[in-house]
């Protein structure tokens, strides 16, 4: 089906119809964002670790203090990494605390050597009890 939908599009561009070439590039457009949209919501509901997108990362993991920084473990098969939220709710700021969220990377200043990734969180909900 999707070599057929390909062949389809060649051919409406081949044509030079101007009309339909904008058509087409706004649906495509739509598609990808309905698409995206979709797997997002779809990885955050399964619990998927580690999952990045568009600067964005979301994962389940354990709220620790190092070196005096609060972040969030997150590890998987492929390793742990670190990340530094700049606006974790104090109430979450406990020791051990299984979370779910989703952040927003941000950039590492020139220079600075950070304890891990910076983000800004944009969901976070605890995990258990």
């Amino acid at each position: 089906m999707a070599g057929e939908l390909i062949d389809m599009l060649k051919y409406l561009f081949i044509r030079k119809n101007k009309h339909m070439r904008k058509l087409i590039v706004i649906v495509s457009v739509l598609l990808c964002g309905a698409a995206s949209a979709y797997s997002q919501t779809e990885l955050y509901a399964s619990g998927t670790f580690g999952y990045w997108q568009n600067g964005e990362v979301q994962g389940t993991g354990t709220v620790m203090l190092k070196s005096g920084t609060w972040i969030i473990r997150v590890s998987d098969r492929e390793g742990t990494t670190d990340y530094v939220p700049s606006n974790l709710e104090e109430n979450f700021k406990v020791e051990g605390t299984q979370v779910k969220f989703v952040a927003q990377m941000e950039e590492v200043p020139e220079g600075v050597r950070m304890l891990g990734v910076p983000v800004k969180v944009i969901k976070i909900e605890r995990l258990g009890s």
